[in-house]
């Protein structure tokens, strides 16, 4: 994996990507390989920009996607894999499923949450749901006093 990762940085994959999908063979059930593969997949969807790449970054996404719902079902605690599918789905343009997905999180995980409160503020912010945005910001500070006093 740190082959693709290395190697993902650049516009080549040569063989990195066969690491990486040897890597989720052999380790199907566990969820921190597939957080990883899925992460170095999305981070190469981030770098594949313009219209003569769309195909291969839809690609890369549904990988991605598919890689973080495993390690989810693996793993339903790990508040990472609930932020990456929410930004998955905010760079495919459904931020109200980004939002749903960090509010799930938030009641399942029980770290990373102000990290998860920042997102669902920052999304909604974007969306221009301000009063939404004003109670998520209410939440995320209580969220911060509470980690920060344990």
């Amino acid at each position: 994996m740190l082959r693709y990762e290395i190697v993902s940085r650049d516009y080549k994959l040569t063989g990195a990507e066969e690491d990486i999908e040897k890597a989720i063979r052999l380790n199907p059930d566990d969820s921190k390989v597939l957080t990883v593969a899925g992460k170095l997949y999305m981070e190469r969807a981030k770098r594949s920009v313009g219209l003569s790449n769309k195909e291969r970054r839809d690609e890369l996404l549904d990988r991605s996607l598919k890689l973080f719902q495993q390690a989810k079902s693996k793993n339903s605690k790990e508040a990472y894999n609930y932020l990456y599918l929410g930004e998955i789905y905010e760079m495919r343009g459904m931020p109200e499923s980004a939002v749903s997905v960090w509010r799930d999180a938030k009641r399942i995980c029980k770290d990373r949450l102000s990290l998860l409160e920042f997102r669902i503020v920052n999304s909604l912010i974007t969306q221009q749901q301000l009063p939404e945005a004003f109670e998520a910001l209410q939440s995320m500070d209580n969220t911060i006093t509470l980690e920060s006093s344990l």
